[in-house]
């Protein structure tokens, strides 16, 4: 019976494209392996129907369509990968220390594309290495949760794949072992005063790709680049989640009900959160936001929770603590 491949064969690795290089090659790799649960993104190319009548009620053989690359990676919220998935997320960032540093990261024009590269297992030989170039951060979802640890979502749109036997960087820095904040780390601000009664919260920070108008018809001497993504914009910077609090008063409905602006903070902070190891922090920002409006649900004789989704506006900043040189 063949050697099947496992989960536990696997890893995979970013390494930042080009500046201004989309899909192109990458001069001086800096691959990074990052901590993972699972890994969705893969490739696909639709068949393009054909309709000509023949002889017959027979079909004739289909077309290609354009090639999407998009998927999905699920993992931990930890102190070192997560300085590589907002720099992917939101462009680069304003640095200061010498170690311990302090990562301030904002919304840039455009955000970087870098090459995602999945290792499939020695068992594969040659084709052990699949890697998506081209690709982007679509949106970074954050679950927030009162006990156990913090994890994230990074939804990637992409370009390209190809298979081959060489690791996008022989000499990768190793992330993989990134220990996440757990929930006890967890501390959230309500319109600028610590509240204590959240007992869960959601985050989604979308940077709106322009997925469907980047494919182009390519010079003749491109031609193995037709029907992949040429370019992949990012338009507004989004950012929607939800806050789940137990029924104490009624401020936060009040505040739906009413329309008046508010503001969140999350920070995770480990130790005295100043960025030497064992002493992370990260602070999520949103300086704007509005609730829906809504009511409290009675589901039966417990305690009652407020779950309020509300819209953040105007701005969004992530500090990273971390004793890492990004």
């Amino acid at each position: 019976m063949p050697d099947q491949v496992k989960g536990t064969d696997t890893a995979i690795m970013l390494a930042f494209e080009d500046a201004g290089d989309y899909n192109g090659t990458i001069d001086t790799p800096a691959g990074y392996l990052m901590p993972f649960d699972s890994c969705g993104v893969l490739a696909s190319q639709s068949n393009s129907e054909n309709n000509t009548i023949l002889s017959g009620r027979h079909k004739g053989k289909p077309s290609r369509g354009n090639v999407d690359v998009g998927g999905s990676v699920v993992g931990l919220l930890g102190p070192n990968s997560a300085g590589i998935w907002f720099k992917a997320l939101m462009g680069d960032h304003a640095k200061t220390g010498t170690g311990p540093f302090e990562h301030v990261f904002t919304v840039a024009d455009d955000v970087p594309s870098f090459a995602l590269q999945k290792d499939l297992g020695s068992k594969l030989g040659a084709t052990r290495f699949e890697t998506f170039g081209g690709a982007k951060i679509a949106s970074l979802d954050i679950n927030l949760t009162q006990e156990g640890r913090q994890s994230v979502t990074v939804n990637v749109k992409g370009a390209s794949q190809v298979f081959g036997a060489a690791a996008l960087d022989a000499s990768p820095v190793d992330y993989r072992l990134d220990e996440p904040w757990d929930g006890l780390n967890l501390f959230i601000k309500e319109g600028g005063a610590q509240i204590g009664v959240a007992n869960a919260a959601n985050l989604s920070i979308s940077n709106n790709l322009d997925e469907s108008t980047g494919y182009t018809i390519p010079k003749e001497a491109d031609k193995l680049k037709a029907g992949t993504r040429q370019s992949l914009s990012a338009q507004f910077l989004t950012i929607t989640g939800g806050l789940t609090a137990l029924l104490t008063d009624t401020v936060l409905i009040q505040k739906g009900i009413d329309n008046i602006e508010s503001s969140l903070e999350f920070k995770l902070v480990r130790g005295t959160g100043d960025g030497t190891v064992g002493n992370e922090s990260l602070v999520l920002d949103i300086p704007n936001i509005v609730y829906e409006r809504t009511s409290p649900d009675i589901s039966g004789p417990a305690g009652l929770l407020f779950a309020a989704n509300f819209e953040g506006f105007g701005g969004f900043t992530a500090t990273l603590n971390n004793s890492e040189d990004l």
